[in-house]
């Protein structure tokens, strides 16, 4: 158990504002807290579904978002309800790929990917744009084929994000760190 350890050291912070913030890098918090992880930072950190928290935090009723820079913040559930959407699937509508003749480019590119192993983001939203999923996604919610693909790559930004507490008020936090963009619309 990766979170263990430290949350008897961090649960009275937790108990008292709802959360305990973390400002160094994860690499000094194993160190402090003499954690032993043995994957990277994002691995307990990048958290992009409510499954994918670690059980030792939501057990506790607890959850972690990461903050840029390494650091991060465990939320306490009793304070800040989760900020995850649970999506359901039961109705999803299948969308046909299809290769888009005008991108042999992409063809060959493609053409050595290797399915069986997991391929880069960046890859894959290509790939989504290949076989036209982009068109016939936007075609099923608006009736449109127009779509935009954001910049890409990583750049180091500065925001403010609001998590709403179970009293309804608001408590802003500040993310300064790398934001990936890869985004469609």
């Amino acid at each position: 158990m990766v979170w263990e350890k430290a949350l008897n050291s961090i649960k009275a912070e937790i108990d008292k504002q709802g959360y305990y913030r973390w400002t160094e890098s994860y690499q000094r918090f194993k160190e402090t807290f003499k954690i032993e992880a043995k994957q990277r930072a994002p691995q307990y950190l990048s958290i992009d579904f409510w499954s994918q928290q670690r059980k030792e935090l939501t057990d506790n009723g607890l959850y972690v978002i990461r903050f840029g820079m390494g650091n991060f913040i465990i939320f306490s559930e009793n304070e800040f309800p989760r900020p995850y959407t649970d999506l359901k699937t039961t109705n999803a509508e299948e969308i046909q790929a299809r290769e888009v003749a005008s991108l042999p480019i992409l063809r060959k590119a493609f053409s050595v990917i290797n399915s069986d192993e997991k391929s880069a983001e960046n890859t894959l939203v290509e790939l989504l744009t290949f076989y036209d999923v982009y068109t016939s996604l936007v075609q099923l919610i608006d009736g449109s084929n127009r779509y935009y693909i954001g910049p890409r790559g990583g750049m180091t930004s500065s925001f403010d994000v609001y998590l709403q507490r179970k009293n309804a008020s608001l408590e802003k936090f500040r993310y300064r760190g790398q934001v990936e963009l890869d985004y469609t619309i």
